[in-house]
């Protein structure tokens, strides 16, 4: 290759890279807050990820606890791209959260993929170490734990 082909490359490259953000085209990582990148990623490729950390999410959508098998306290978060993606959060394991609608909050936990924007659970701790723990944290207090009252201690 020649070093105008390569010149060319380069110049395309460029060009190509300042144009992707113009035509919407830009990625989660270049695009979203630091703190939702991964998820948003995960989404617009319709994957799942084992563990994965949210920042700054909204709680825009109280749901109805699941009573049947495990009981889960629901809620649907809204990403910085405006996509959703609802959580669930056993309270068997741990004391229900006292959210609200319009709560910034940050998980952890596991997201799987669905079309309808996906779930997030495993938002607690894991008694038999088979993941990383999970959570909820809301103004500062870190929600999970399995002990009485569900808070992590710093």
């Amino acid at each position: 290759m020649s070093i105008r082909s390569h010149v060319h490359s380069f110049v395309f490259a460029v060009l190509l890279a300042m144009t992707l953000p113009v035509l919407g085209m830009a990625t989660a990582e270049s695009t979203y807050p630091a703190g939702q990148q991964e998820l948003i990623a995960a989404q617009e490729s319709n994957r799942g990820v084992n563990f994965v950390e949210v920042k700054d999410v909204k709680v825009v959508r109280l749901l109805k606890d699941d009573l049947f098998g495990s009981k889960h306290q629901k809620w649907v978060v809204q990403l910085a791209n405006g996509r959703e993606v609802a959580a669930v959060y056993n309270i068997d394991v741990t004391p229900r959260i006292p959210l609200k609608v319009g709560d910034l909050i940050s998980m952890g936990g596991q997201y799987i993929y669905d079309r309808g924007g996906g779930l997030i659970h495993w938002l607690h701790e894991d008694r038999r170490a088979r993941r990383p723990n999970g959570y909820v944290e809301l103004n500062g207090v870190r929600y999970g734990a399995s002990d009485q009252n569900g808070i992590y201690k710093n």
